[in-house]
C-alpha cells in the first residue's frame, strides 16, 4: 500500500491539498489531526490546554502508528509538528512518500492571520509582526525536518497536476 505523506507549517495548506492529491491519485485522503479529533472527542486546542503539548505529541505517534497500519493507498495531511518530533519523520519517510509544502512566514501570516485562537503555538500572538516573529521561530526549529522530505512543492502556487506526476513517477522508481 502506498502512503503520501505531506508536511509543512500549519497555514500551508496539507488538509486541502491532501484530499485534492488524494482525489486525483484514487486514493483515500486522512488528516491527522483529524483522527486524534476523532479518537479524543476534543479539539487540538483542548488537548493543548488541557494536556499539553507532550500529550498531544504522544497522541500524534500513536495516530502515525495508526495510519502506517492502515491497508489502502493514502494521502495523509499531518499535523505541522509530526514530522519534528520522536523517529516520525524516519517512520514515514520509511513507508512511503512525503512532500515538504513549502510556504514563508509572510505567506502563512496572510494565510493564518485570522485564525490564531485555533492554534495551540500561535494563540498568545499580538498582531502580524508578532505572529511573522512566532512563525519564523517555528519555522526555523523545523525546517531541518521538513528538508528531508522526498518532495518539496509551493503551497501557494501549487501545480496538482505535476505534483500527481512526481507522485506516480516516484511510485515507477520504486516498483510500486
Amino acid at each position: 500500500m502506498i502512503k503520501v505523506f505531506l508536511w509543512g507549517m500549519m497555514g500551508s495548506g496539507k488538509s486541502t491539498v491532501a484530499k485534492k492529491l488524494a482525489n486525483r491519485l484514487g486514493y483515500s485522503a486522512v488528516d491527522t489531526d483529524q483522527l486524534i479529533e476523532a479518537k479524543t472527542g476534543k479539539r487540538i486546542n483542548e488537548i493543548f490546554e488541557e494536556k499539553g503539548e507532550e500529550y498531544f505529541r504522544l497522541l500524534e505517534e500513536a495516530v502515525l502508528d495508526q495510519v502506517l497500519d492502515m491497508r489502502e493507498n493514502l494521502v495523509v495531511a499531518t499535523g505541522g509538528g509530526l514530522p519534528c518530533f520522536k523517529s516520525n519523520a524516519s517512520k514515514m519517510l520509511g513507508a512511503g512518500i512525503c512532500i515538504y509544502l513549502v510556504a514563508s512566514s509572510d505567506q502563512l501570516v496572510s494565510r493564518l492571520w485570522q485564525s490564531t485562537e485555533k492554534r495551540p503555538l500561535l494563540k498568545d500572538s499580538r498582531g502580524k509582526e508578532a505572529l511573522f516573529k512566532q512563525l519564523e521561530s517555528i519555522l526555523e526549529e523545523r525546517a531541518p525536518y521538513y528538508e528531508k522530505a522526498t518532495l518539496k512543492a509551493s503551497a501557494m502556487n501549487l501545480d496538482l497536476v505535476s505534483l500527481t506526476g512526481q507522485v506516480r513517477s516516484f511510485q515507477n522508481d520504486l516498483g510500486l
